[in-house]
C-alpha cells in the first residue's frame, strides 16, 4: 500500500489542519468524481490517473479515522462481497 501518512501529513499542514484538510479532501473528493465522469464519458485515458487521485483520498480518509493498512484491506475485502451481493440481486 502507498504510504498515506506523509500525504495526510502534508494535508494537514497545507490545509491549516486536520479539519481543514478533511474539507479539503472531501470537496476535491466531489470534484474528482464529476471530472472522472465528464472524461469517461468522452474516452478520455485521464479518468484513470483521476481514479487513482479518488483512491488516494479515500486511503487518507480511512487512515485519518485510525485505520491501518489490514484495517483498509478487511473492509476492502467486506465491501468488495457487498458489492457481488447486490450485483447478484440479494439486496
Amino acid at each position: 500500500m502507498i504510504d498515506v501518512e506523509k500525504i495526510v501529513s502534508a494535508s494537514d499542514l497545507k490545509n491549516g489542519g486536520r479539519e481543514g484538510a478533511i474539507r479539503y479532501t472531501l470537496g476535491s473528493m466531489k470534484e474528482h468524481a464529476d471530472e472522472i465522469l465528464e472524461l469517461f464519458s468522452y474516452g478520455d485515458p485521464h479518468w484513470k490517473e483521476e481514479c487513482a487521485d479518488m483512491i488516494i483520498h479515500c486511503l487518507c480518509m480511512l487512515r485519518r479515522a485510525g485505520l491501518g493498512e489490514k484495517e483498509i484491506s478487511a473492509i476492502l475485502e467486506k465491501r468488495k462481497k457487498r458489492f457481488l451481493e447486490k450485483i447478484k440481486g440479494r439486496d
